[in-house]
């Protein structure tokens, strides 16, 4: 197993360590045969403080990334700020890794920093919009204008929009793509995380979704009327069995039924810019409701894997937030991430009328 070490403090503090309020989430069909699992979600939702460390940047010389995104010191150790949410066979497998190293610097052919933006996670559109883009502010705040970004083939369907993003903080990025080969750099820089995946994010993340709505959106309407519901087309991933019933009802009732990834960044930033309620499915769609305003009312649905991202994320977006099981909860099995469940029509209809959905 490959040692594993703390950079400590960061060298150049971009935003300084701050706290944030949590909203208690409103809880429907919440069940499990395990009371640990009950107990775990209880504990986890009465925190209604967290704590958020500062951020900013660490300097490293004669360092390795892999996969475009993990940082092995010149020690040998690898950083572990640069392994959250890493599985633990992904990273005994690094030290072992033998490959002839690219030069990032040759690479990059110019003299701006190597930066170490990406995490775990980057293939996911929530992930990267929530911990990874909003890093880049940690570069505007510090003064840097031009960076060189390590990316990996994960990401790359998130290639232009990361260009597009820093263009609008008026940085200037290259983005090096080294391959599946364990990179050498002489002078690294790597990001500081902005969010803990499952259970913090940071203001930071807040700024970067105002500094979108700046930039892309269009001047909010003084009447909001978008009523949305947030679905997945079938034979994708967590589709429900017997969703109809469910979006006719909801249609019938002033809802718009929409899907996310069918649509352009911007129109997607738009669109929920201007939502007062939100229904969706547990997923990168809901993502989204970063851009919509703190009176904003989100309904999601949870096939029992009681991922917290999502009321963390409205929460520090001070948006009241309902949360329905439509299984009960289990010990976490990969299968779940993908099996399509049947929903109770009837059931989801009382819970949405108790919050004043419908």
């Amino acid at each position: 197993m490959n040692e594993i070490t703390s950079l400590g403090n960061v060298m150049s503090v971009a935003r300084p360590p701050h706290t944030y309020e949590r909203i208690a989430p409103n809880l429907f069909n919440f069940y499990s045969k395990r009371t640990d699992l009950r107990q775990y979600v209880i504990g986890e939702i009465s925190k209604t403080v967290r704590e958020c460390p500062e951020e900013g940047v660490w300097q490293v010389s004669n360092a390795v990334v892999f996969d475009g995104k993990h940082v092995m010191l010149s020690d040998g150790r690898l950083a572990a700020e640069t392994l959250q949410d890493t599985g633990q066979d992904h990273i005994a497998s690094l030290g072992q890794r033998q490959e002839v190293m690219i030069d990032l610097r040759k690479l990059a052919a110019n003299p701006y920093p190597i930066v170490i933006l990406l995490k775990e996670g980057d293939a996911n559109y929530g992930h990267m919009l929530v911990e990874m883009i909003p890093k880049l502010l940690s570069v505007k705040r510090l003064g840097i204008r031009a960076v060189n970004v390590v990316f990996s083939a994960p990401a790359e369907w998130a290639a232009e929009l990361v260009v597009a993003i820093a263009r609008t903080l008026e940085i200037e990025v290259n983005l090096l793509r080294p391959g599946p080969q364990p990179a050498f750099a002489d002078e690294l820089t790597i990001l500081s995380p902005v969010a803990r995946h499952n259970n913090r994010k940071s203001y930071t993340v807040v700024d970067m979704a105002d500094h979108l709505l700046r930039s892309l959106a269009e001047p909010q309407p003084t009447e909001r009327a978008e009523k949305l519901v947030v679905w997945r087309r079938p034979g994708e991933k967590r589709n429900p069995i017997n969703s109809d019933e469910l979006i006719h009802t909801l249609a019938g009732k002033g809802y718009r039924v929409v899907y996310p990834a069918e649509m352009s960044f911007r129109d997607q930033v738009a669109m929920f810019s201007k939502a007062t309620h939100v229904v969706g499915l547990l997923g990168a769609g809901l993502t989204n409701t970063m851009f919509s305003p703190a009176d904003t009312e989100v309904f999601m649905i949870d096939p029992g894997l009681y991922d917290f991202f999502f009321w963390d994320l409205c929460t520090i977006r001070k948006q009241n937030f309902s949360w329905y099981f439509s299984q009960p909860l289990q010990m976490f099995e990969p299968s779940r991430l993908t099996k399509s469940v049947e929903l109770n029509t009837h059931d989801i209809l009382s819970a949405l009328s108790a919050v004043d959905f419908i």
